[in-house]
């Protein structure tokens, strides 16, 4: 034997001497004291590390019998079975686990090795990714990642939408989408429109004949040698509803939804982001027509100038893309959203890329009526005039009217345990929300005062200004 391997082995012994001498400590002081569930979760997990698993279970089981509830007693005891080669026993607790914990990435990526061991694949790569989109690192030293680039690539044929098809949301993924195009994997409907959307007529209007109608009525576009496809930016203050207005006009134009999540793109190691930015654009090209929506655009596209190199090559990566340079963008359209669009890169905003930069106001009092009948569908309302909340609540945004019913339903659910009746919520409930929760928006219109005034030169901020001349008490 090599000094180097008896050098290891040595340590190794050593580590596992060290391991015993802590599990018989712990366990007698479990025996001491056997309804110490934080002692006994210590010892637990202390037994899984030392590869004693099924000892490991048998106390986790026994957390579990005392306190049905115990948070990370389940996912130990899911973790014990799946090393215990009990995969199928470990499904059902790591699935409640997911249930209760959906951004538990631990538990996604166990529930992922107890499937693929029951060979249940397509819900093992399904949360495997979901895990490493939560934490990149979490398969190191596993062979998932060499086993998910393994699996068969999809139909592409076969998983493109027909125009006939319900709206999906494609869930973008990062390092295996270039190989594997596993955001097909993650097709779910959604079913928003501008039904949904309340108010705003004007503005849905605007969006309808822009981008809508392109991709609904190819037909007469084509004829004027128009196409669908291209970019708009959309901004103004938070909470109020740009993203919501962006699923809304996917689903009027029956296109695939690609909802592009930044922590998803944004990579520390050099070179990945981009990558990623790359695979999302693929990934659209494969499945158009399509609308690719990045939210908090500034924060992927902000201007060169104002950051260091690295981010500037990933907003050279997505200039690239949207011009198409590596791929044909045919029925392809990005929508951005922002609440700062003087913080987007100038480069975004000239034609073929940003064509359109759209204001989305603030609700309007039909919206905010809207949005207060929205919030309450689900609650037992009472002599509650929805006309005169609105007219109140100008200035406010769509997450502000949010907070204001949850508040009044705060509020009578107080007097419910106080008084130990349960009425309905009345105008009173939500007049105190009223006096209680100002508007969120005052200094965002502040600060987009002083840019629209002083920085409209290009005519970018008109709608903005408009809109702030016709409401003069902002």
């Amino acid at each position: 034997m090599s000094k180097e391997r008896r050098y290891r082995r040595g340590v190794n012994i050593a580590m596992v001497a060290d391991f015993q001498k802590v599990i018989a400590v712990l366990r007698e002081a479990v025996s001491l004291s056997p309804d110490n569930i934080a002692l006994r979760l210590h010892l637990a997990q202390t037994l899984l590390d030392a590869d004693q698993v099924s000892e490991a279970t048998h106390e986790y089981r026994e957390i579990l019998r005392q306190n049905p509830s115990q948070p990370g007693a389940k996912l130990g005891l899911g973790i014990s079975l799946v090393r215990g080669n009990e995969p199928q026993q470990a499904i059902p607790v790591l699935q409640e686990v997911v249930r209760d914990e959906p951004q538990n990435a631990q538990a996604l990526f166990w529930l992922a090795k107890a499937q693929r061991a029951t060979g249940d694949t397509g819900a093992a790569l399904k949360n495997f990714i979901a895990a490493t989109n939560l934490d990149p690192t979490i398969a190191s030293g596993s062979d998932f990642a060499p086993w998910a680039r393994s699996q068969q690539v999809p139909d592409k044929a076969a998983e493109a939408p027909t125009p006939d098809d319900k709206l999906v949301l494609l869930s973008v993924t990062g390092d295996d989408l270039d190989e594997l195009d596993l955001g097909s994997r993650y097709l779910e409907q959604v079913q928003v429109t501008f039904q949904d959307v309340g108010g705003l007529d004007e503005l849905k209007e605007q969006i309808r004949f822009s981008i809508i109608y392109p991709f609904t009525h190819p037909e007469i576009f084509a004829a004027y040698g128009q196409k669908a496809g291209g970019g708009f930016l959309l901004y103004g203050p938070p909470g109020c509803g740009k993203t919501h207005i962006a699923r809304a006009t996917a689903g009027e134009s029956k296109a695939c939804f690609i909802n592009v999540s930044i922590n998803e793109v944004l990579d520390r190691w050099l070179g990945n982001s981009e990558k990623n930015i790359h695979a999302v654009f693929e990934t659209a090209r494969r499945h158009a027509p399509a609308i690719i929506f990045i939210d908090e655009i500034d924060a992927l596209g902000g201007a060169r100038l104002n950051v260091q190199h690295h981010y500037r090559t990933i907003v050279d990566q997505l200039l690239a893309e949207m011009d198409g340079l590596a791929g044909d963008n045919k029925n392809i359209l990005v929508i951005g959203a922002t609440n700062s669009p003087w913080s987007v890169d100038a480069a975004f905003r000239r034609p073929g890329r940003f064509d359109r930069v759209i204001f989305v106001p603030p609700p309007d009092e039909a919206a905010r009526e809207a949005i207060f009948r929205y919030h309450t569908r689900n609650q037992p309302v009472e002599g509650v005039d929805f006309t005169v909340l609105a007219r109140r609540s100008e200035g406010y945004s769509g997450a502000d009217i949010m907070g204001i019913c949850k508040f009044a339903t705060e509020h009578a659910i107080r007097r419910a345990m106080r008084t130990g009746q349960i009425r309905p919520l009345t105008m009173d409930d939500f007049l105190t929300a009223l006096r209680q929760c100002r508007p969120s928006i005052n200094e965002w219109i502040a600060t987009a005062r002083i840019q629209a005034t002083y920085s409209n030169e290009s005519g970018l901020y008109t709608d903005l200004l408009n809109w702030l001349n016709k409401h003069q008490r902002f």
